[in-house]
């Protein structure tokens, strides 16, 4: 086990990134976030970029940067914490922004709104499944703030979701795919 921030790139690339997902990966390294971001622009994919705390305004700069150089800019959701999230909509008021937290408070929703809320950009709040009630649905609801959920890596959890969530993060399923199957349809969903 190593901690990617102790270590360059180039000594990265001495990793096998696709040994664990089968055999037809073997050799696979990991991209760059700037080989990454020309792919998805290829694919016509869209992208979640998660800013972690330890990132510097600098290196905010550098992403956006990078998403700006590949004209992904629509096609590109920041999640993170506020004070990043911030940032971030100085320096593209279009983007759609998520805060991520697993208990959310009505004054610190309120202080994201204020810190990140333009003309221009979607706000949401990205919260974790496992502590997500319905009364903080209604919170989140009632300042018009969308709401999507990361980590229900079940077929049951997904199903079981309130229909005020307009997005899932999972780490093992596509939500679509169980969404569709299991007849729901795209009109009592926005997660499709």
């Amino acid at each position: 086990n190593i901690n990617l921030a102790d270590i360059t790139y180039d000594a990265l690339l001495a990793y096998d990134f696709g040994i664990w997902k089968g055999e037809q990966y073997i050799g696979t390294k990991i991209p760059t976030l700037e080989e990454f971001l020309s792919l998805c622009r290829k694919l016509n994919l869209c992208v979640y970029i998660d800013l972690k705390a330890q990132f510097t305004f600098s290196e905010m700069e550098k992403v956006v940067g990078l998403v700006d150089k590949y004209r992904m800019s629509k096609a590109v959701t920041y999640i993170g914490s506020a004070a990043s999230l911030a940032h971030v909509s100085r320096l593209n008021p279009d983007a759609r922004l998520g805060m991520v937290t697993s208990n959310i408070a009505e004054y610190a929703l309120r202080s994201f709104i204020n810190l990140c809320k333009t003309p221009t950009n979607k706000l949401f709040i990205d919260h974790s499944l496992t502590t997500l009630t319905t009364d903080k649905i209604d919170l989140i609801e009632s300042h018009g703030v969308g709401i999507e959920v990361y980590s229900p890596n079940t077929e049951t959890d997904i199903l079981a979701l309130d229909e005020r969530i307009c997005g899932i993060t999972s780490d093992m399923l596509v939500a679509k795919d169980i969404i569709l199957n299991a007849n729901l349809g795209q009109e009592n969903t926005g997660i499709l």
